[in-house]
């Protein structure tokens, strides 16, 4: 009795694996495909495309208050598409407080050092998460067409969370950086589950 009860605590827990294997499965194949068409190619952006915002979505700050690679990958493509007249506003979205170094006070920053008046910048300081940030944007510019510039593993759950809110949003593909890149993506594949569900019942 006892091994038939083993067995058939197994088959439940393999089965319950399966199960969810199969659904983080499809709905990350959802979030990715139904998001697709709206990450744009930068060389296939038109004048028709220039947005109100380029939101630059905020990530670490090392100690010394400075942008690591990730962030500064995000913030000079920011600025590039700036500079060539995408956006009327730059928006930066992070996580400010101490205890992240202030994500959003270096992404002025490193803005403002690479020639962008501040006048153009506006902030979103409690950019905690990515569902933060993209809450944050519809309650604040719900009236407003954006760029969203993050990192391409990143932007399709990005998108899929703007296009759940009603956001007019398109996204433009920062530089990805190969080290950590497996870390990353494992991590977004339950990332985009998560928000799939913060989504689905909001």
């Amino acid at each position: 009795m006892k091994n038939q009860s083993g067995r058939k605590l197994i088959r439940i827990a393999v089965c319950a694996i399966a199960a969810s294997a199969i659904l983080t499965a499809a709905i990350n194949i959802h979030v990715v495909s139904s998001v697709s068409s709206l990450i744009v190619e930068e060389t296939a952006l038109t004048a028709e495309e220039s947005r109100d915002l380029i939101v630059v979505l905020g990530t670490r700050v090392n100690d010394e208050g400075q942008p690591q690679e990730m962030l500064m990958l995000r913030l000079d493509k920011t600025s590039e598409l700036f500079t060539e007249g995408y956006g009327n506003m730059i928006l930066c979205s992070g996580d400010n407080r101490p205890l992240r170094n202030r994500e959003t006070d270096a992404m002025t920053m490193y803005l403002t050092d690479k020639g962008i008046d501040s006048e153009h910048i506006i902030c979103d300081e409690k950019g905690y998460n990515t569902y933060g940030s993209i809450s944050g944007l519809r309650d604040d510019h719900s009236d407003q067409s954006v760029i969203l510039i993050t990192q391409k593993y990143h932007l399709c759950r990005a998108l899929y969370i703007a296009r759940s809110m009603g956001i007019d949003a398109i996204g433009v593909a920062a530089e990805d950086m190969t080290e950590g890149m497996l870390w990353r993506n494992g991590r977004e594949i339950l990332a985009r589950v998560k928000d799939f569900f913060l989504c689905l019942f909001d």
